[in-house]
This record gives structure tokens, C-alpha cells and sequence, in this order.
């Protein structure tokens, strides 16, 4: 039987660095966009609020299960994107480096990263090819969801969103008008900068 050797999947630094930075605005915008006056964007998009059973004032998590079987959770500190055709990631907000989970471990009902089941990063060549098709598919169902919101709330409603977070942070990953198509970039990016590096035996 052919035993293949250990694999890690390593995105150059750089398409690491801007997935972070837009990772971290995106987060962001995200909170913006379920705070909005005019309502809440995430659930007018199909999301379902899962809030903590106890009053400790853990944020919610959101999630969504599309027609095409995707399924998609959003926490304050990270994402989930995946389905059952091509398995699970979950991304860190502060570290993007895809975990792969099975979609079927996968539940809402989970408040804190310790409310979630266990994490691997890829480990062979076969998770490595599974995990950039998911990182991929996860980052261009962003930039379409940010040109929804520009659809639904208008330009100078995700503009505003922005602003509010470079008055905070004094800097942006980038500008409103642009994340669409930032998303779609990085999508491509990581599927061709994505490589596996062979562990030692």
C-alpha cells in the first residue's frame, strides 16, 4: 500500500497578509450590516441568528444553508464556508489559514471557538486541493454578498460602513467601491499561489 506523506498547504505571504487585512474589514463590515438602522442585512440576506441561551452576553452566530447546499456561519471571530460535496474550512479572523471540519460536525449552536468542533489544517495533497477550492468558493461568495449589499443598501451605505472603520483604525484594507472585485482577486490568488509543502517523514 502506498503511504503518502505528510502535506501542509502554504499561501505566500503576501496573499496571506491582504486575506487578514481584508478578512478583519470585512468582519467588521459584517457587524455594520446587522447593527444597520434600516435592518438587519444579514437576515434580510437568508441568515438565521443562533443567540446564546444565557444572558452572558456572547454575540450570536449567524448562519445559512443555500439551496446548493452550501453552508455558511459567521461568528465575530471567524467564517465557516462549506458543503457536503466538497467538505468544510474555517477561516480565523485574525489568521487566515483554512482549518478543514466535515460539514456534517458543523453546528450553529456555538458562541465561542471552543463551541466548535475540532479543526485540522490539510494534511495531505488531496485536503490541500480541497481546501483552496473551498478557500476559492468562500472569497468569491464574499465579493458576490458585498455586491448584493451595494445592490440592496446602496454604495454610499458601504462607503459609510468603511469610513467608520478607518476613523477607528486609521486605515483601511481597501476602499468600499472595490471589495467586490478585492474578493474575486484574492479568490483567484489563493487558488494559484496555494502550494503543498512535503512534511518530513
Amino acid at each position: 500500500m502506498k503511504i503518502e506523506r505528510e502535506t501542509r498547504l502554504r499561501l505566500a505571504s503576501g496573499v496571506k497578509r491582504r486575506g487578514g487585512e481584508l478578512m478583519n474589514q470585512q468582519m467588521w463590515c459584517w457587524g455594520a450590516d446587522i447593527r444597520r438602522a434600516e435592518g438587519n442585512l444579514l437576515a434580510q440576506y437568508g441568515f438565521t441568528k443562533y443567540a446564546a441561551p444565557d444572558s452572558s452576553g456572547t454575540k450570536p452566530c449567524y448562519g445559512l444553508s443555500l439551496p446548493t447546499g452550501t453552508i455558511i456561519g459567521l461568528w465575530g471571530f471567524g467564517m465557516y464556508y462549506g458543503d457536503h460535496s466538497h467538505g468544510g474550512l474555517f477561516l480565523k479572523r485574525f489568521d487566515f489559514a483554512p482549518r478543514m471540519v466535515a460539514p456534517d460536525e458543523m453546528h450553529f449552536n456555538a458562541w465561542t471557538a471552543g463551541d466548535l468542533p475540532a479543526m485540522h489544517p490539510p494534511g495531505t495533497s488531496a485536503q490541500c486541493h480541497q481546501a483552496r477550492q473551498l478557500l476559492s468558493l468562500a472569497l468569491e461568495w464574499i465579493a458576490s454578498y458585498e455586491a448584493w449589499v451595494v445592490q440592496t443598501a446602496g454604495a454610499a451605505y458601504r462607503q459609510a460602513t468603511v469610513d467608520a472603520w478607518q476613523t477607528l483604525h486609521k486605515s483601511i484594507a481597501v476602499d468600499a467601491h472595490e471589495m467586490p472585485g478585492a474578493w474575486s482577486l484574492l479568490a483567484r490568488q489563493c487558488t494559484g499561489a496555494a502550494t503543498t509543502m512535503a512534511a518530513v517523514r
